[in-house]
């Protein structure tokens, strides 16, 4: 009987520390400033996007997939010369290589004009994030050489080799979506990503953010360098709160 009592006591032991170290990893998840909540933010075609928090802004995880404006007007799919140009100034995507099952996976790719559209491109309650906003979230990553490397997704799935100083700590999971660039065409699949911001910097240029495979430095858009008529990835962040 004695003995009985003892194993009872050690079962019920062993019990309460593993709830114990339940609740305790439960708190330390709660508290991760970049664990995704579920899913649920849409854009008005029904493309389904999670969300990340990264210091006080709160970051779509997934490339825009939209083709339509919020009010349901649709965004023209751009018109290509054969010499690669395209002289839409008014909003307009691409599909990379005119593959939607590309564009799935790494979202479309927008010239700067569909971004700033005042239909609106991003899901209700997000918008395309300015120079001022990427440069908060560059800041609170440390604005280092390895800034870059911690927004982009691990591994060479999608990244080619080398991948340098990727780690997605943040959980921003950048992805290798390329752009289109004029006569250069469709570039960079799986080497680098360039990613609108809503800042325009002349009639012709705006700012916008890259990373490539090789580095994990985070700079000015590749291939194009900000050029509106380019088609570069866009990736949303939240509207601030009202107080």
């Amino acid at each position: 009987m004695k003995r009985k009592t003892v194993s009872l006591s050690l079962i019920l032991l062993t019990v309460f520390a593993g709830l114990l170290l339940l609740q305790i990893n439960a708190c330390k998840k709660s508290s991760d400033d970049n664990t995704p909540p579920s899913a649920g933010i849409k854009d008005f075609d029904g493309n389904v996007y999670h969300t990340v928090t990264i210091g006080q802004q709160v970051w779509l995880v997934e490339n825009l997939k939209a083709t339509h404006y919020r009010n349901g007007d649709p965004v023209n799919k751009a018109q290509l010369f054969k010499s690669g140009f395209t002289t839409d100034t008014s909003g307009a995507y691409l599909n990379y290589r005119n593959s939607d099952s590309i564009a799935q996976i790494y979202g479309r790719l927008y010239n700067f004009w569909a971004g700033t559209d005042p239909r609106g491109l991003a899901p209700v309650g997000f918008h395309v994030p300015s120079d001022a906003e990427w440069s908060a979230m560059e800041a609170y990553l440390g604005n280092d050489s390895l800034t870059g490397g911690k927004l982009k997704e691990t591994g060479t799935t999608h990244w080619a080799s080398p991948n340098i100083n990727a780690t997605n700590s943040s959980g921003f999971t950048a992805l290798p979506a390329g752009s289109y660039a004029g006569f250069f065409g469709y570039v960079g699949l799986g080497n680098w990503t360039s990613l609108w911001t809503s800042t325009s910097t002349s009639t012709w240029y705006a700012d916008a953010r890259g990373m490539v495979n090789t580095t994990g430095i985070i700079g000015g858009a590749n291939l194009g360098d900000g050029c509106k008529l380019n088609f570069f990835s866009i990736r949303c962040v939240q509207d601030p709160l009202k107080k």
